[in-house]
């Protein structure tokens, strides 16, 4: 209740000052008019933050659906570097952040795998094998509209429980007039200057041209072009823990009481292993009065190992996007629009690890009841990694739209549209391991190191090396990394390639009487192809200091002098730590000490990572040697998606009660079909007297078969919108609909692993080959559906205020629960059925409500300087009753399959992990932008913060939980008009280096902080 008192509080308070100030502007407006009434009228343009605002309010107000948004009426205007950041300005909006950007969005706290995203009212693929939008990749510049549609009409395309955002660039027509410009910014980065050799300047390029054309036959030509050309850096600096996989397993406790938890452990105390059972669990809630639930089991979670990461990261990107519009007469109007964008990134990682620091473990202290981990000692070996990470990504987009009007009454419409994104990551990684002994090819020793987390600096761990073997270990001397037994150069690559073709159908009739004025329906089919390659594969010489052989590609030991090629690898250690004031906005003291000799640094040895990759692969050509494992395999998701849906829509205006009412009603019709391909070796089977034989082959000699599942489903998507005109500027709006979003394509993976057996185990049916086979990915996913209400009350006292207050309210089922599904598998010509262990959509409901607040408003009637004051602030708040259980700690199911009758038994699983909830929730989400203007001048700050949230750990159904800590981040934007045409800009993001700290299982718990520091922008911009 304290907080809801609070919160009304200040919403009282807001409006307080916003009526009044409303008030105020009409009074004098009116004075103004009427100590004026003869004067001549002068028109007052509007520009740079103030306009944008005003775009914003016109957006809302005059759209059917509730939609929240911004627009320029010049391209390139948006006032953001990207088009996450100009998102996260928007009511209810909040995006996840990496590499010091704006990435995953969530809506109305509703995560990026709820939403949807449109560009020119098209779907967009991406290369992550999900279905939101990597919005780094496309320029703010290229836009001249951004929205974010809340509610649904029938005539919307279907994916949406959260919202769906439409991205929209400028029509040239529409446009009406010559357009020549050029934005050129340089980027600086105060991290790269704190680096040895590092690039502190960055540029970003923009051109756009729009013209029109007129002929003597009366038809009308336009055409826009823009291209972009970036070449920025994103240094980062890191602080991370790992864990492994598996339920959490038990620890060995030799120092117990109900009020603390074990001083001393024997073995692991992790997330790896068999699992601690049901009865384990229950004989500690017993033992143990004092805790009651089981989530007051006492347990500590431990990380296994600890990471500091120095990273610094190139990023280059070229995008173009165009349009043709043509209008041959009154009646037709044909657009052809294409978007290119082509994005490559590098990161060069230097790495630091405390390795397997859940062994043996002393002197441990910790908060028994969450688990949070304080402080422990623990044996510990040191391990020294680089790694070249690459990410080529390009995305083509093309579509051609046809409107033609029939007759005065009735309009076809037409879109065919082309989207495709490509993505290709290399990762390269080098380990080297320490020895205390600095022996040339000795093996790596156990340390004795104090780590102490989480404290009151929450952020980096803080490192002591009790004992360095007497020898004199330094972190930062790289001839001490020389374990033969650690070494190894491992090699990655992953391609993704998702492609969309889709084309639309719709008729529109209008009438000229009769409260239902327009009538629509239409008709859509779309193919969605998606597709994953490649994998991870050690690279030559992964043996190279084991047994002091070098092993070749072809298996063969080649005893050549190991300790040479060693010593070449050590000598390419860099001359100094790359990077000064590392992690120093996370941590409160040297992050290493060495307690024999005294010393503390916040740095360590690193190495020249192709000097050093070339020197171990010496005999084998250097880095050209080493071959990525490209093409099929096991692992491999090859999914399409055929999609089939009509609608039908009527948009009325009427009266009720002498009050106009508008609207539209209809239903959405979809039909989709799903086709995934899984690959697998070729598949014998053998059959005995004592039963069958099942092998896999060879797929690298055999080459890859095939198994194909393919599902179906169908919905219905009925939706109402209602606005009630309750005044002038006074607006009732109501929204009611049934949404739906679908499963990520890579989650409809078909990676099935067969089980192999032999004649002394030999199966009775060839079913006991399938009952309770791993599975990768589901092709039986069934959709997310949502019941969705919206209710708000709008305000527009003048151009430049709005009070808006909105409340909603979601039921949904989209929770994912393990289950044993019947497949049907063809084994070496025979069609065999078997019960396979997955996951599916549960039929359990959750439900979000929440409030949307927007208050604008433009302090243009007070005296002089603050004339030129205005600002917007709008604030979300969500609370659900959804619950995501960690995979490995949290509450499951597991299921038993008798193999010869293939029954399935369920068991129930105690975890120990308190539940998190939605993907991407954060319970308060607010923007606060703060302006002025003049005629020379524009200055904007945005001050955005979201409350700590649940971000999953890659793209796993059933996944691992991250929490992320509440984030605030303070931009800024100063813009000067030098001339009518030249405009000088000047933008900083994260001015204060706000750190961003990810917490592991439990709330609180460091499993990460990363740290990016402030970017600044200086650009000039010519209009012609």
């Amino acid at each position: 209740m304290q907080l809801e008192d609070t919160l009304k509080a200040l919403l009282a308070a807001c409006l307080t000052v916003f009526v009044g100030s409303a008030a105020l502007a009409q009074e004098a407006e009116q004075a103004e008019q009427a100590d004026g009434a003869t004067d001549e009228i002068e028109e007052i343009v509007v520009t740079g933050a103030r306009a944008t605002v005003q775009s914003s309010i016109d957006i809302k107000r005059n759209s059917t659906q509730i939609v929240d948004g911004l627009s320029a009426d010049e391209i390139g205007d948006i006032p953001a570097l990207s088009i996450g950041d100009a998102l996260e300005t928007i009511t209810g909006a909040t995006a996840h952040q990496e590499n010091g950007g704006a990435t995953e969005l969530s809506i109305r706290g509703l995560g990026p795998f709820l939403g949807t995203t449109v560009i020119n009212g098209r779907e967009a693929t991406n290369g992550s094998g999900d279905r939101s939008v990597n919005f780094s990749i496309f320029p703010s510049e290229m836009f001249n509209k951004i929205a974010i549609h809340k509610t649904q009409s029938a005539e919307y395309i279907e994916g949406a429980v959260s919202g769906q955002v439409h991205l929209d660039t400028k029509e040239p027509l529409v446009y009406g007039k010559r357009l020549l410009q050029a934005d050129i910014k340089l980027a600086h980065s105060p991290y790269e200057s704190d680096m040895e050799n590092g690039e502190d300047f960055g540029s970003r390029a923009t051109l756009s041209y729009i013209d029109q054309f007129d002929f003597d036959n009366g038809a009308r030509l336009g055409i826009s072009i823009g291209a972009q050309v970036r070449d920025e850096s994103n240094p980062e600096q890191e602080y991370q823990t790992t864990s492994g996989e598996g339920r959490l397993e038990a620890c060995e406790l030799t120092s117990f009481s109900s009020n603390a938890l074990p001083t001393v452990t024997t073995g692991r105390c992790h997330d790896n292993g068999a699992g601690v059972s049901n009865d384990e669990i229950q004989a500690l809630i017993d033992s143990n009065p004092n805790y009651n639930s089981v989530e007051d089991i006492p347990f500590a979670y431990i990380p296994r190992d600890h990471r500091y990461r120095q990273n610094t990261t190139e990023d280059e990107r070229e995008a173009i996007f165009t349009s043709v519009q043509l209008q041959p007469n009154d009646r037709l109007d044909i657009t052809f629009d294409f978007q290119y964008s082509e994005r490559d990134q590098r990161e060069m990682r230097k790495d630091f690890v405390f390795g397997s620091t859940q062994e043996d473990i002393s002197a441990l202290t910790s908060n028994p009841r969450t688990g949070v981990v304080r402080s422990s000692v623990s044996e510990t070996y040191f391990l020294s990694y680089t790694t070249d990470f690459r990410r080529l990504e390009d995305y083509t987009g093309y579509g051609l739209n046809l409107d033609y009007a029939l007759n005065d009454n009735l309009e076809f419409s037409f879109d065919y549209s082309s989207s495709e994104t490509n993505r290709t990551e290399t990762d390269v990684e080098m380990g080297l391991g320490a020895t205390q002994n600095n022996l040339v090819g000795g093996n790596s020793e156990d340390f004795t190191v104090q780590l102490d987390v989480n404290h009151d600096v929450s952020g980096a761990a803080i490192a002591t090396i009790l004992d360095d073997g007497g020898n004199g270990f330094e972190v930062t001397d790289p001839t001490y990394f020389n374990a033969r037994n650690r070494g190894r150069i491992r090699a990655r690559e992953i391609t993704r390639d998702n492609t969309l073709d889709a084309f639309r159908a719709d008729l529109a009739w209008t009438r000229d009487s009769g409260a239902i004025h327009t009538v629509k329906a239409g008709v859509r089919a779309s193919e969605l192809q998606y597709i994953s390659l490649g994998g991870l594969r050690d690279a030559p010489g992964e043996s190279l200091f084991e047994d002091e052989d070098l092993v070749t590609p072809d298996g063969v030991a080649d005893n050549d002098v190991t300790d040479a090629i060693l010593a070449n690898v050590l000598a390419c250690a860099d001359r100094s730590f790359p990077e000064s004031g590392f992690l120093s906005n996370v941590r409160d003291e040297e992050l290493i000490t060495n307690a024999s000799s005294g010393t503390s640094v916040s740095q360590y040895a690193t190495f020249n990572f192709e000097c050093a990759a070339n020197a171990w692969l010496v005999n084998y050509g250097g880095l050209s040697g080493i071959q990525f494992q490209r093409g099929v395999n096991s692992g491999t998701s090859d999914v399409t998606e055929e999609t089939l849906a009509v609608y039908a829509q009527a948009d009325f205006y009427t009266e009720l009660g002498g009050l106009p009412v508008r609207g539209n009603f209809g239903v959405r019709y979809v039909d989709t079909d799903i086709t995934s391909v899984g690959y697998r070796g070729p598949i014998t089977v053998e059959e005995y007297t004592e039963g069958f034989v099942v092998s896999e082959g060879d797929p690298g000699v055999e080459g890859y078969e095939t198994d194909t599942q393919k599902s179906d489903y169908q919905e219905l998507l009925p939706s109402l919108t209602v606005i009630v005109d309750l005044d002038d500027d006074l607006i009732l709006r109501s929204g009611i609909f049934r949404g739906m979003s679908r499963p990520d394509p890579h989650a409809y993976g078909n990676g099935r692993a067969i089980q192999e057996n032999d004649i002394s185990n030999a199966y009775s049916t060839l079913a006991e080959a399938v009952n309770g086979i791993t599975a990768t990915g589901n092709p039986y996913l069934e959709p997310i559906m949502s019941t969705n209400l919206d209710l708000g009350l709008e305000w527009y006292p003048n151009a430049d205020t709005m009070i808006a207050g909105l409340i909603y309210w979601k039921e949904f089922n989209g929770s994912y629960e393990t289950v044993a599904q019947l497949e049907t598998f063809d084994l070496d010509g025979n069609d065999v059925q078997g019960w396979v262990e997955t996951t599916q959509i549960s039929d359990d409901t959750s439900t979000i409500s929440g409030i949307e607040i927007t208050l604008t408003h433009a302090f243009d009637y007070l005296p002089g300087f603050l004339s030129g004051f205005g600002g917007k602030l709008s604030y979300n708040y969500a609370d659900s009753d959804f619950e995501f259980e960690d995979q490995f700690g949290g509450d499951g199911v597991q299921i038993t399959i008798d193999q010869e009758t293939g029954e399935t038994t369920e068991t129930a699983l105690i975890g120990i992990l308190p539940p998190a909830n939605l993907f991407g929730l954060s319970e308060h989400v607010s923007s606060t932008q703060l302006y002025w203007t003049s005629n020379k001048w524009n200055v904007q700050a945005i001050y955005n913060t979201r409350s700590g949230y649940m971000q999953q750990f890659g793209r796993d159904e059933n996944g691992r939980i991250r929490y992320t800590n509440t984030t605030q981040r303070l931009d800024m934007r100063v813009n000067y008009k030098l001339t009518d045409n030249i405009q000088l800009n000047l933008e900083a993001k994260n001015i204060t280096d706000e750190p961003r700290i990810d917490y592991r299982a439990i709330d609180g718990n460091t499993y990460q902080a990363l740290t990016y520091g402030p970017r600044v922008f200086f650009g000039v911009k010519g209009k012609f």
